[in-house]
């Protein structure tokens, strides 16, 4: 995004609505912080991409979060490359309800 004039600085999974995810990506750019509003799985893909932290505000994560047992054995490196794969994979179809 440099190349664009600005930094990914965060991208927030903002709300849900009837089944739709929305998403923000914030930037910070020569004009000061922007944020636009863009499809979740598109967000998330460059926040991965360019290494922003990736937040989910507290109402969604309680309507939609799983919570998933810890899996000692499954080193950090293979689950980021288990959910890379599953961003390269995923369709903004997959979160309509």
């Amino acid at each position: 995004m440099d190349a664009l004039g600005g930094t990914v600085v965060q991208v927030a999974v903002t709300r849900l609505e009837q089944g739709t995810f929305f998403a923000e990506i914030s930037l910070d750019t020569p004009t000061g912080r922007q944020v636009l509003d863009a499809r979740p799985s598109d967000s998330i893909a460059l926040a991965m991409r360019t290494h922003a932290p990736i937040y989910v505000a507290p109402d969604v994560l309680a309507e939609a979060g799983v919570l998933q047992e810890h899996q000692p054995e499954q080193d950090e490196e293979s689950e980021i490359e288990a959910f890379s794969e599953f961003l390269d994979s995923v369709d903004p179809d997959d979160f309509r309800g």
